[in-house]
Parts: C-alpha cells; structure tokens; sequence
C-alpha cells in the first residue's frame, strides 16, 4: 500500500502538460482566426483599391497628390528651363527664348511655394 501511494505522488509530480491533441486544436484555432483576418484585411484593401481607382494607385491617397503633383511641376519646369537655356545657347535666338523662362521660373516658384506651406501646416 506504501508503494503504491509513493508511485501516486511520483506519477502526480512528473505529470506534464504536454497535450498533443490540445496543441494540435490550438494550433488549427490559430490557423483559421489568421485566415479569417487575412481574408477581412484582403477585402478592405480591394474595397481601398476600387476606390482610389487607376489613378489613385499612382498618386496614392487623397492628402498625398497635391504634393506630388506640385513635385513634378517643380522638376518639369526646371527641366524644361534647363532645356530652353540649351536651345538658346544653339539657336542664338536669347531675346525669344528667355521670355519663356520667365513664365517657367514663375510656374517652378509657385510650385515651391505649394511644398513650402505644406511643411509649413505639418509641422
């Protein structure tokens, strides 16, 4: 009888928790909540998508195209002045040409200008 209670309270101490069929259930638990939300987040973002359209995709949201608009305005003008100072160089035609870097340096500083309140109202 001594025995028997000794291998009892042996057989109590070395219990482990070890469950394979416990840890087997938690793991498909596990696998079917990341499905369903890989599958909610995956329906969101095709909702987002068809929202922003073709366009949108590029541009990104709504509170991003301003500035990137106003970016490439600012480096198409500068380009082109680059561009214009070039072919005036080749043409020799300086009087012609200059009068459009003007209107180019003016649409280049407005476009500055954008960028430069935008930081502004982030900060």
């Amino acid at each position: 009888m001594a025995l028997d209670r000794k291998a009892a309270k042996r057989a109590i101490d070395a219990q482990s928790d070890f469950d394979p069929e416990l840890l087997l259930v938690q793991k498909q638990a596990a696998e079917a909540k990341l499905a369903l939300l890989k599958e909610e987040n995956s329906h969101s973002l095709k909702v987002e998508e068809q929202r922003m359209g073709a366009l949108g995709k590029f541009w990104g949201e709504g509170a991003t195209a301003p500035t990137f608009i106003s970016l490439i305005a600012l480096t198409l003008s500068l380009v082109l002045v680059a561009g214009i100072y070039v072919a005036a160089y080749n043409s020799g035609h300086f009087d012609q040409w200059f009068s459009q870097v003007d209107i180019l340096l003016a649409f280049a500083g407005t476009a500055f200008g954008f960028l430069a309140g935008q930081a502004v109202k982030k900060v």
